[in-house]
């Protein structure tokens, strides 16, 4: 996995904390929804740079003259 994609599971942990410690049941849902966004904003990354380097591959970068 990546940097980006780590990053982006890093805060998805973070709000899964910060819904735990949240007292308002609101709050804590908006959390959990936030935790779910970055899990699935992780995933895009990896399917992305996944798609990328299938692609660089296919078609490497031509070298500059």
């Amino acid at each position: 996995m990546n940097e980006r994609a780590q990053a982006c599971l890093l805060k998805a942990v973070e709000c899964e904390h910060a819904a735990r410690h949240s007292k308002d049941e609101s709050v804590r849902l908006l959390y959990l929804d936030l935790a779910k966004q970055w899990r699935t904003l992780a995933e895009h990354v990896e399917t992305m740079d996944r798609q990328r380097a299938s692609f660089e591959q296919i078609e490497p970068k031509s070298e500059e003259r």
